[in-house]
């Protein structure tokens, strides 16, 4: 399951055979060793089931999944188990979700249909940087395109939320001054801001907004935070390839599995 490859998220390469798991093993008894650090006891085999079925499932293990792993105390075919499951991709639904839209469906936008859309991508084991990039260029109707409500959820300045959530980048001081403690300006908000001036929201039907790309005028082009700059019209498209293809995404991403599974981040 891609959601613990975290090797290949930070943008590192595992030697020729070598897991990801393993290469994760590996630097962390370097960073141990390192740091004087003493890693703490394996944990017994039914505290392991219950913080791994909390963790990627969001609930405790049932009596009948006790009993089946006291008889058989496998923690890779466990964590397999649950990875393969649809409670997982539910569970990792809902985590999104919450992330992406909040908790209610602001701005007419459906938390629901988004809900059910993320749902089908983590059950058919879609990689994160597809996710995204159907999430940030996204076109049609709250109703029936679920990517499409991420975007109709943030109308306001949706750059600030597209860098916080996928680069682990804050914007938000940039907004109205160059920020005073990063290296981020006023200049980066609002030509990060540009790729969005291309969106067109419509009223569909009632309480079913639309969302369209039109073609850029006489606007001034975009610019990504690392420099690049579109060389087509499709500018939200462009961002989605920027984002996706650039390591900050990749190493937010890894920071934000390690949270969620660790209850601290990198």
């Amino acid at each position: 399951m891609t959601i613990f490859a975290m090797i290949v998220l930070v943008g590192t390469t595992p030697a020729s055979g070598q897991s990801p798991s393993s290469r994760i093993d590996q630097l962390l008894q370097n960073e141990w060793q390192k740091n004087a650090i003493k890693p703490s006891k394996r944990t017994g085999d039914l505290e392991f089931l219950r913080r791994v079925t909390l963790d990627l499932v969001g609930r405790i293990p049932t009596v009948k999944e006790i009993r089946q792993f006291e008889v058989e105390p496998d923690r890779t075919r466990v964590v397999e188990a649950l990875l393969s499951s649809q409670a997982f991709a539910k569970f990792q639904a809902e985590l999104w979700t919450a992330t992406l839209n909040g908790y209610t469906s602001a701005f007419q936008s459906d938390r629901v249909v988004l809900q059910k859309w993320l749902e089908k991508q983590f059950a058919s084991d879609r990689g994160f940087d597809q996710i995204a990039t159907q999430l940030l260029s996204a076109e049609g109707s709250a109703a029936f395109d679920g990517p499409v409500n991420f975007l109709l959820r943030h109308p306001e300045q949706p750059a600030v939320k597209v860098c916080r959530i996928f680069l682990g980048v804050r914007l938000d001081c940039a907004r109205c001054h160059d920020h005073p403690y990063d290296r981020w300006k006023q200049a980066d908000f609002e030509q990060m801001s540009r790729f969005f001036q291309v969106m067109r929201r419509s009223e569909l039907s009632q309480g079913n907004p639309q969302l369209i790309d039109s073609r850029p005028g006489n606007e001034s082009p975009p610019r990504f935070l690392t420099g690049a700059q579109p060389k087509t019209g499709q500018w939200r498209a462009e961002l989605a390839l920027f984002v996706v293809s650039c390591k900050p995404f990749r190493r937010n991403l890894a920071n934000r599995i390690w949270y969620q599974l660790l209850g601290r981040g990198i």
